[in-house]
């Protein structure tokens, strides 16, 4: 960290564009602690009421009007569980910032969407892009919620429409009522249907990983830094060379005017 520290200032000043990438290698290196699990999506899609489900405890406030106007973590389970502020839950707001900025500290994200609200609109679909496509960036769950509220018909519908558009990404279907109702009726039947129990197993088999994945996320951006800088020095090294040979051709051009100026001064010596 101490040389990073030390390489920053060299890198803002001579290679800006390369700032982002030596910012992400030094988050990735430096990342040792509890593993956060963020919650993201659209205002009132359950992220509250998923992360209280699977933390086992009423900690993060759930309403049907905008609660959560600022990252909330709590840690539980040797995980730090992270509610973001619902994305377009108020325009005149910081929360669609705020919940961005989260993203950045995180190496899960639980994406949300309300399956009762039909398929993926395109700024989710973006995001979601934007997000599977940083390999050293967070790992990603598709979380389907609310299924509870919708017939099976449309959930099959629905889905299917949904795979089409996130390419066939694995989607977690759950309904944190059905499983609250199933805990409080005693009735593992009901709890399993509610599809938490397979995203816990998922979540925990993920964090049992996580060690050698970090690791390798680390690697990733150092091949790709070092990658990104032996190209810059490539091109570095042939306008170097094309400089060189335009000095030296006008150091010739210069050794020739010279020496024609130096035969016409001579001759108009010996012509006195």
């Amino acid at each position: 960290n101490m040389n990073m520290h030390t390489l920053l200032p060299n890198i803002e000043q001579y290679c800006p564009e390369l700032l982002s990438e030596f910012l992400e290698l030094q988050k990735l290196s430096s990342r040792d602690g509890l593993p956060v699990v963020a919650a993201f999506g659209q205002y009132n899609v359950g992220k509250s009421s998923l992360l209280n489900t699977l933390i086992g405890s009423p900690i993060f406030a759930v309403a049907d009007k905008r609660q959560t106007t600022d990252n909330q973590c709590h840690e539980a389970h040797n995980l730090c569980w992270l509610d973001t502020p619902g994305l377009d839950a108020d325009t005149t707001s910081d929360d669609d910032k705020h919940a961005h900025a989260a993203l950045q500290k995180v190496d899960m994200v639980l994406f949300l969407h309300n399956l009762a609200n039909g398929e993926l609109d395109n700024r989710q679909i973006n995001w979601i892009n934007k997000l599977s496509a940083q390999q050293t960036g967070p790992d990603i769950l598709l979380i389907m919620t609310r299924i509870d509220e919708c017939s099976q018909e449309h959930i099959e519908q629905t889905v299917s429409k949904i795979q089409q558009q996130v390419g066939n990404s694995p989607l977690f279907l759950i309904s944190s009522q059905r499983y609250m109702n199933g805990t409080a009726a005693r009735q593992a039947r009901l709890q399993e249907l509610s599809g938490i129990p397979d995203l816990q197993t998922q979540i925990y088999k993920w964090r049992q990983q996580l060690s050698v994945n970090r690791a390798k996320k680390l690697a990733q951006k150092q091949r790709d830094l070092q990658r990104i800088l032996s190209q810059n020095l490539h091109v570095a090294q042939h306008e170097l060379t094309l400089l060189e040979q335009q000095q030296v051709i006008r150091e010739n051009a210069l050794r020739t005017d010279l020496l024609a100026l130096h035969q016409r001064a001579t001759q108009l010596l010996a012509a006195i």
